[in-house]
């Protein structure tokens, strides 16, 4: 979480209106500790002056993976962030999300396909995938 709210700060001021973002949780992933899940609430409060919305995408087909999404989904209705978060299963809806919320804020030429697109390769080469 440290490495991207640094990232996400120094990009802020090039983009005033605000920032999204989509963030790719594998399958495999193992749901977080409360202390995990505490560390990413704060982290993300402490982001709220730049971040406008988030969307978790929470890989995975089947019983498993929609009882994690439900999970998630529980959870920030529980304790809401500052911002939206949607939570779905593929980039290409998260894409679809995240162009949404963002509004006329996002830049024309990122589209939903292209966001998708971007995401997956992202995973990708960090070799997530």
């Amino acid at each position: 979480m440290d490495r991207n709210a640094s990232a996400m700060a120094r990009l802020a001021p090039s983009y005033p209106a605000g920032l999204g973002a989509l963030v790719m949780i594998p399958e495999t992933a193992k749901p977080p500790s409360e202390a995990s899940r505490s560390a990413l609430r704060a982290g993300y409060t402490a982001l709220k002056t730049y971040v406008r919305a988030v969307v978790l995408v929470i890989e995975g087909e089947g019983f498993a993976a929609s009882a994690k999404r439900s999970v998630a989904t529980l959870l920030n209705l529980t304790a809401p962030l500052p911002f939206p978060v949607k939570i779905t299963g593929s980039a290409s809806d998260a894409s679809i999300q995240i162009v949404k919320l963002m509004g006329a804020t996002l830049d024309p030429q990122l589209t939903a396909p292209l966001l998708a697109a971007a995401a997956v390769e992202a995973r990708r080469s960090a070799g997530a995938v």
